[in-house]
């Protein structure tokens, strides 16, 4: 039913439904990551940190649910929290983001953004430097990438 309000452009039922599904299957990973990216697509962010808790340990451990929760806590203005996620261990890999996904990097320039205007600096978002390990992007990079040290970035 989540899916079908998702594709009929009910964003807000589509949300719910996610959700609601997501609490009485707290260890089903499948519906977790479907789940968190239609909350997410349908532009409800504060409902994944909302959620997270109650989802089985194991489910909680996986990298894309790691992800998708960092993304929802950026979305929210908590870059802080989102960024700790991301660098945990020595960086976040989420297997299930392949060559041609711009999702990582996405996050990474929001949450550097949010840095930045929490600093009281402007930035311009095509001069943010994306580390190499997280720069999925196919194209030709409009935003500088380094392989440097990323935790200089």
């Amino acid at each position: 039913m989540a899916n079908l309000y998702r594709v009929t452009d009910r964003q807000e039922q589509s949300s719910s439904c996610f959700a609601a599904l997501l609490r009485k299957r707290p260890d089903d990973l499948s519906l977790a990551k479907e789940s968190f990216k239609g909350i997410l697509e349908a532009g409800r962010a504060e409902r994944i940190p909302e959620l997270y808790p109650h989802l089985s340990e194991e489910v909680r451990k996986d990298p894309m649910i790691r992800f998708l929760h960092a993304d929802a806590l950026a979305r929210l203005g908590q870059w802080r929290r989102a960024e700790d996620i991301l660098e945990e261990n020595g960086g976040l890999e989420v297997p299930d983001l392949r060559e041609g996904e711009t999702s990582y990097s996405d996050l990474y320039v929001r949450i550097r953004l949010l840095e930045s205007r929490e600093q009281g600096r402007e930035t311009d978002a095509r001069s943010i430097r994306i580390p190499a390990r997280i720069d999925l992007r196919m194209n030709a990079p409009e935003r500088p990438r380094t392989t440097e040290n990323p935790d200089e970035n």
